[in-house]
């Protein structure tokens, strides 16, 4: 089968329903208890069940220097870091949910025994991830309230994708930016059991994201895969824009902002110098990437 057709005849196993809201129940008592002594073995953190309000405070998104925010009442305030907390890990938990099935896709597409052996481990290292995440989890993420723009991006390049333009966009783009953002919150976090999954989980990605640059490298890419590439990443650096957590944080907590509040509110964050930070790390990653002009055609576009 050539790849196109491979693409094609896959689809079916990667709807948005299989890639993030399959159950994580199966009501089999007896699989469930092998899978937590195995799962407690390999996990850094076990089960939690107490948690703090909040595993970041005000200082990881810059809130202390908004007038609005500082005015807010405690409960509020507690409110909004809460909110944003379940954000955090509701993305970090999709995203490793979406791993398994990314693992599974490429160990089908997989060009010799040692794409299968990679692969493998990726796809074990992504439920180890996701159990991390769960462990520390006091909500079940949904659609409704923990959705992020860039999961439409990576559920429509998982299901169209060919295999060379998923390793560029999954492996080389996402697995990069899911490491800054680990990163991130690893640094920031308050939280001592979340703070070590982070730095546990942020060695495997490392792996995930330079295994797909040195595929990336290593296989030619045809005008096709070019064309789904330069569509996919411009889709992921817009989605990636275009997040507003910040602003329903505050107005979950505190009523709805007028546009001059919301203008005035990610000003004193200093929210574009975020974004036009986020820009440069994802350039630079596809740097590493880049022999056939896609920064070009990002720049030209005024993407990046």
């Amino acid at each position: 089968m050539n790849n196109k057709k491979e693409t094609e005849a896959l689809k079916m196993f990667f709807s948005d329903e299989e890639i993030f809201h399959q159950s994580n129940d199966s009501k089999n008592k007896s699989l469930q208890q092998l899978l937590d002594i195995a799962f407690n073995k390999l996990t850094v953190e076990q089960k939690q069940t107490e948690f703090p309000n909040h595993f970041w405070s005000e200082k990881r998104y810059g809130f202390e220097r908004s007038s609005k925010y500082m005015k807010l009442n405690p409960e509020e305030k507690n409110k909004a870091l809460r909110y944003l907390t379940e954000q955090n890990l509701a993305l970090s938990y999709f995203i490793e949910k979406s791993g398994h099935n990314y693992g599974a896709k490429m160990i089908l597409l997989a060009k010799n025994q040692d794409e299968k052996f990679l692969y493998s481990l990726f796809a074990a290292e992504e439920a180890v991830h996701q159990r991390e995440f769960m462990n520390h989890m006091w909500f079940t993420p949904n659609a409704n309230d923990h959705w992020h723009p860039m999961l439409n991006v990576l559920g429509e390049v998982m299901r169209e994708g060919e295999r060379n333009t998923l390793i560029y966009v999954v492996q080389v783009l996402l697995e990069g930016f899911g490491m800054s953002f680990y990163s991130g919150l690893g640094d920031t976090c308050d939280y001592a059991p979340m703070k070590n999954v982070y730095a546990r989980i942020l060695q495997d990605e490392a792996r995930h994201h330079g295994s797909g640059v040195i595929l990336a490298n290593f296989y030619d890419v045809n005008k096709y895969e070019k064309e789904q590439i330069f569509e996919f990443t411009k889709k992921f650096i817009t989605a990636l824009q275009s997040a507003s957590w910040f602003i329903k944080a505050l107005e979950n907590s505190n009523g709805p902002m007028s546009e001059q509040e919301k203008k005035i509110f990610l000003s004193d964050i200093n929210y574009e110098e975020t974004l036009s930070n986020r820009r440069k790390r994802l350039k630079d990653m596809l740097t590493k990437v880049d022999s056939w002009g896609l920064i070009g055609m990002l720049e030209k576009d005024k993407v990046i």
